[in-house]
């Protein structure tokens, strides 16, 4: 039952909302954990959106005209509505080292502008993932169970899986208990973790109280043991991975020469690709190729060539998807205005040498015509003569 607050808050003021969950999971950094509890609002906003445009389009293709409506779960922010949503306690830097780490635990990821209209739009959309946040959540809940006394009735140690999918339903619910929100401050203490911690300070009390026939050793044996199979596996995930990304590495440092960022690339890198199997690593590979070539064909028709990015943020940005132009028809229209740019510099440029040539021999020739014999036969030949006698005053100079 939720609680009436003594003090009558003003209405549609922003709030940060963290849940104990949300600390554990983003490995105590209160940033991400706040950055998490706000794209899932938005994604939950998203979702109530999506159905009621999807019907909308739906109605819309039925009488022949097109879908207006996003239906995409893509959301946008700009690193000043996250630091404003955030109520300005962290800097930019602080926010992007944040969702960095949150793609790297997968619980969201990086995307561009689906529109391929608005390919020159670096504006970063997020895609909340729900799914590997309700696995964290079981897992989470059975490290809870598991530390709990053991049942009287043994039907009883069995997990009832209504309560885990209870329990990883993402929502933003109201304050309900304050076991299971913390609130950001300065604050904050120690105190918060002590249920923490017990375990921890469990383990050197009974070595240091217990009689000598209860030694450390025989205490541990007590304690739940995590399956070895599971790290074995994750170990040969890990090798599989860097395999994978020593193959993109020598492929990036061959095809632009940029040795930067290896290690940071490594994590982003390992989020995306599992295994040198992964068809996304043939993609990858084969984008690179191609940005290549368009890069080489740009330069041979005099074209703007774009730098390459650190390979972070070609990895982050999802810059392999970019659209590749291998055709030399599609750059006419740029070659065209490049040309006609050109040109028109040129003759402008011509005609200025022409108006100033003109108005310097009038002002030097007219005061000296009546001294000269040869009349001015034409324009042309008003500017010769100018030209003739700037080289003879050069050369006695």
């Amino acid at each position: 039952m939720s609680r009436a607050s003594c003090i009558s808050h003003p209405e549609g003021e922003r709030l940060i909302l963290i849940r104990k969950w949300q600390l554990e999971a983003c490995e105590q950094d209160d940033c991400a954990a706040a950055l998490l509890n706000l794209f899932e609002y938005w994604h939950n906003i998203k979702l109530e959106h999506n159905s009621q445009a999807k019907n909308y389009n739906d109605v819309a293709q039925r009488h022949g005209d097109s879908g207006t409506q996003i239906e995409t779960l893509l959301q946008w922010h700009t690193t000043e509505q996250l630091e404003a949503s955030l109520l300005n306690i962290f800097n930019k830097r602080r926010i992007h080292s944040a969702i960095e780490s949150l793609v790297s635990l997968k619980f969201i990821s990086v995307h561009r502008n689906p529109n391929p209209r608005y390919a020159f739009d670096k504006t970063k959309h997020f895609l909340f993932n729900p799914n590997e946040i309700s696995r964290w959540l079981k897992e989470y809940y059975l490290k809870k169970t598991s530390f709990q006394s053991k049942p009287k009735d043994e039907n009883q140690n069995v997990v009832d899986e209504e309560s885990i999918s209870d329990l990883s339903m993402v929502q933003n619910d109201l304050i309900d208990s304050d076991d299971l929100h913390q609130s950001i401050g300065a604050n904050r203490t120690n105190d918060d973790y002590k249920n923490d911690q017990r375990l921890v300070q469990s383990d050197s009390t009974v070595t240091t109280n217990c009689t000598k026939q209860y030694t450390k050793n025989t205490y541990q044996d007590y304690l739940p043991r995590l399956p070895t199979q599971k790290h074995i596996i994750l170990a040969n995930d890990e090798k599989n991975s860097s395999f994978a990304f020593e193959v993109f590495w020598d492929k990036w440092v061959a095809l632009t020469n940029k040795h930067i960022n290896k290690r940071k690339s490594h994590g982003i890198f390992s989020n995306l690709v599992m295994s040198t199997e992964d068809p996304l690593l043939s993609n990858i590979l084969e984008a690179l190729e191609k940005q290549m070539q368009e890069k080489a064909l740009r330069q041979k028709l005099n074209l703007f060539v774009p730098q390459w990015p650190n390979p972070s943020s070609w990895l982050l940005e999802a810059r392999w998807e970019d659209e590749v132009h291998l055709d030399a028809e599609f750059y006419k229209a740029e070659i065209l205005r490049t040309n006609s740019g050109l040109t028109q510099n040129k003759q402008t440029i011509k005609q200025q040498r022409e108006y100033y040539l003109d108005g310097q021999y009038k002002s030097r020739i007219t005061g000296s015509q009546d001294e000269k014999s040869s009349s001015i036969a034409n324009r042309q030949d008003a500017i010769r003569r100018f030209d003739e006698e700037f080289r003879n005053r050069a050369r006695n100079t």
